[in-house]
């Protein structure tokens, strides 16, 4: 990390500007070189009175050697004019004629910067409705692949089902679902809430974006902007299905329930729009 003043320096992709360093990164503050001309000869001491048309041709002397100053000084003793290719750079080193980058200042893996626009609720809460439509259409397709081979689940699904019928028909209360069918329950949620985190972790890893993401326009990134790195992203997944893991065992299902609608809506508490599974992963929803 460069640790110089702030202050106006050299563009580092426009050599004819400067462009002004906060101390941490590059800005947007820009401005032209102003040229360095020759030092004109000093003037003749003054005998008599100038006539007005001396003082014109004076003038249009001195603009004259300023102009020649300006183009002279790139090209005198064979040195050529620099551009943006051959400019150098504060950060770079020269190894066997080529320039390697050293890490530039304020240089970030990702073209989203720390203050990219955050997203807004509404595309928030749609894409993590399009993603619930699409994890819950492959895990319905997995119990269509699973099921028949477990034909004991399924004689002990309809039982269950056939009981609660029974009893609502007679206005009693429904029966206890028996131990193995918890049992299974519990796996098949574990499963769910599973197929969630490899989806969002996963996709998140490769494009920064879920199929929601993409769809409705934002993209999640590290709190700096750049890449977020596969561990923090998986964690972020954790976090945000943590109540489809509590849902696995009933004892847990209220607070699971409960966790869900605090995380759904703490975005609404301030404008970077922070889920409690943003702020604990330090990760960030922007729009593009």
């Amino acid at each position: 990390m460069d640790a110089r003043p702030s202050g106006w320096y050299d563009d580092p992709d426009e050599p004819n500007r400067l462009r002004y360093w906060d101390g941490e990164s590059w800005t947007e503050r820009t401005h032209f070189k102003a040229p360095m001309p020759d030092p004109l000869p000093p003037k003749p001491p003054v005998s008599r009175l100038r006539t007005a048309r001396e003082e014109r041709e004076d003038g249009a002397d001195r603009d004259g050697a300023r102009d020649r100053g300006t183009r002279s000084a790139v090209q005198e003793q064979g040195r050529p004019e620099l551009t943006a290719a051959n400019s150098p750079r504060p950060w770079s080193t020269e190894t066997g004629g080529r320039t390697t980058r050293q890490g530039a200042p304020g240089d970030a893996p990702s073209p989203y910067g720390p203050d990219a626009a955050a997203a807004g609720y509404g595309r928030r809460v749609l894409a993590f409705l399009l993603d619930l439509l699409v994890v819950s259409a492959v895990f319905l397709v997995l119990l269509m692949v699973l099921l028949p081979f477990l034909p004991e689940v399924t004689a002990m699904q309809q039982s269950y089902a056939q009981g609660i019928l029974r009893a609502w028909q007679q206005q009693q209360m429904p029966p206890e679902p028996p131990a193995a069918l918890i049992q299974v329950n519990t796996v098949l949620t574990l499963i769910y809430a599973g197929l969630f985190v490899l989806y969002d972790t996963v996709l998140l890893r490769a494009a920064a974006a879920t199929v929601g993401c993409l769809a409705t326009g934002i993209r999640v990134v590290d709190a700096a902007g750049g890449r977020a790195p596969a561990g923090r992203l998986l964690w972020r997944s954790v976090l945000k299905y943590l109540g489809f893991l509590f849902n696995a065992r009933p004892e847990t299902v209220l607070a699971g329930y409960l966790f869900t609608v605090v995380n759904f809506l703490w975005p609404l508490r301030g404008g970077k729009r922070l889920a409690l599974h943003d702020q604990w992963s330090a990760t960030r929803v922007i729009r593009t």
